[in-house]
């Protein structure tokens, strides 16, 4: 997974590789985040993919008929995922800028993948979707999991990452559970998954969550 880690990291110069990159780093999440929420969705209801890059994981919401909308903050990124032509809105902005350009109640479900370790405070993108989402509707996303007795940073060696610097960020099952409680989402479902992440074996979670 290191060459999808430069690729994410350094996304305006390895957007149009980034596909590529994890199919080769045989990244699932996009897969799994589909699964566990394929229950809940219908044909014609909206989602909004926060981080969307080149839409791996919101084409198979497409598929299935869904509307998809999307935000990040790479252009070079957004420009690969409209190449694909099925997204009906893309707006460049950044997870950390608040608030994210969407209405109030503006959308079915959210979606978030591939973006949660490069983020220290995940509260805002629990808060902004909650607000976005419609009552009832999905929120599911991919987190790196940690123990609650490990740290919460991580730096990632610089050869790995263009030759900076750069620290990923993990959260346990319990953080992540009192975020979604304390931002109103009931958890449905969480799978634990692991891909080869900085050179070693890593654990991550994909949770499915309905907005109350």
């Amino acid at each position: 997974m290191d060459e999808l880690i430069k690729a994410t990291f350094n996304a305006d110069g390895h957007a149009g590789k980034y596909d590529k990159k994890a199919e080769k780093a045989k990244w699932h999440a996009p897969e799994i985040v589909f699964g566990l929420a394929f229950d809940y969705i219908m044909a014609g209801e909206s989602i909004l993919d926060l981080g969307i890059g080149t839409g791996l994981s919101s084409k198979l919401f497409s598929k299935a008929g869904l509307k998809v909308y999307g935000m990040d903050f790479s252009e070079k990124m957004l420009e690969e995922c409209r190449k694909k032509n099925f997204a009906e809105d893309l707006r460049q902005h950044d997870l950390s800028s608040l608030p994210y350009p969407f209405d109030d109640s503006s959308m079915n479900h959210a979606i978030s993948v591939g973006v949660f370790q490069l983020i220290e405070d995940t509260g805002p993108i629990f808060r902004e979707a909650k607000r976005i989402i419609k009552k009832d509707g999905l929120f599911s996303f991919a987190a790196m999991h940690r123990k609650d007795s490990e740290d919460k940073d991580k730096q990632i060696n610089p050869k790995v990452c263009g030759g900076k610097p750069f620290t990923v960020y993990s959260q346990s099952e319990e953080e992540t559970k009192s975020l979604l409680s304390s931002t109103g989402f009931k958890l449905l479902h969480k799978i634990e998954f692991s891909a080869v992440h900085a050179g070693k074996k890593t654990s991550f979670v994909v949770y499915t969550a309905r907005a109350e």
